[in-house]
């Protein structure tokens, strides 16, 4: 999806495009061992085509993970001709309306995004900020729905603490929350209210990623207002329906293109 964005977003008469990603992380995914681009790094590391990404916005609340990720991609970006990025140590719900208002303030008839997130559960993220994201109408998004949002909802009927995260992550009530049973009719829920937000309309493709035993771990969902995304999503989710955990790599190197090595940004 990153290297043809230009291409597609071309197509469409948009000259300036940007990439946000609102929880960015260290750079580095560690697992059993092996050591795995995280979202940054992919992202920065990868060919696109023009336009190309004029700037590149990564957002992470926590200090520690934030100064890891700014050098990895310091060094990443002098290696690939400097390509313009910023690192915000701040809550990415705080933070994107400023990052919006700076996309959108020279040319906001021709600009757009590409934005990623990828909450490990569901407090980092707000339905408002999903809102204030696409309805500016002129971007496409990349969202990870755990398993575990699912789980959490069924603990909020007997726990009260989980309710006010929940309420912000969904935008909903939890009387209209408790009506849905698991992980299917909440993510069934969560991307019907994708497709049409503020008077904006979107196709969103959802990818299921499961484990050995086909329980779902979690699903990509991919939020795009442009027919040539669509197409290419649509042959994609035909490919990887039957994705497992240890295919997960395929989906990087499918949405992303293959990274470059990372022996020296451990």
């Amino acid at each position: 999806m990153i290297p043809q964005f230009g291409r597609l977003a071309l197509t469409g008469n948009f000259t300036h495009c940007f990439y946000l990603d609102l929880l960015a992380g260290s750079g580095v995914l560690r697992v059993e061992g092996d050591i795995f681009p995280g979202s940054a790094i992919v992202a920065l590391a990868a060919k696109t085509t023009s336009p190309h990404f004029e700037k590149y916005y990564f957002i992470e609340s926590d200090m520690a993970k934030a100064a890891l990720l700014k050098n990895r991609l310091g060094r990443i970006a002098a290696s690939l001709q400097n390509k313009e990025h910023e690192v915000t140590k701040e809550d990415c719900n705080v933070a994107l309306p400023r990052i919006l208002n700076e996309i959108y303030r020279v040319d906001p008839e021709h600009s757009c995004f590409l934005a990623l997130l990828d909450p490990e559960g569901y407090t980092e993220t707000e339905w408002s900020t999903v809102g204030t994201l696409l309805s500016r109408g002129k971007g496409d998004m990349i969202f990870n729905f755990t398993e575990g949002v699912a789980r959490n909802v069924e603990k909020a009927k007997t726990d009260p603490s989980y309710i006010n995260s929940l309420r912000k992550y969904f935008g909903e009530s939890e009387e209209n929350l408790f009506r849905l049973e698991g992980y299917e009719q909440l993510i069934d829920h969560f991307r019907a209210e994708l497709v049409s937000i503020n008077g904006i309309r979107r196709t969103v493709f959802r990818i299921d990623v499961r484990d050995e035993e086909n329980r779902p771990l979690y699903g990509l969902l991919l939020a795009t207002g442009s027919t040539g995304f669509a197409n290419i999503m649509n042959d994609l989710k035909r490919r990887l329906d039957s994705t497992r955990a240890r295919d997960l790599k395929n989906i990087y190197y499918e949405l992303t293109g293959r990274s470059k090595s990372l022996n020296n940004f451990r």
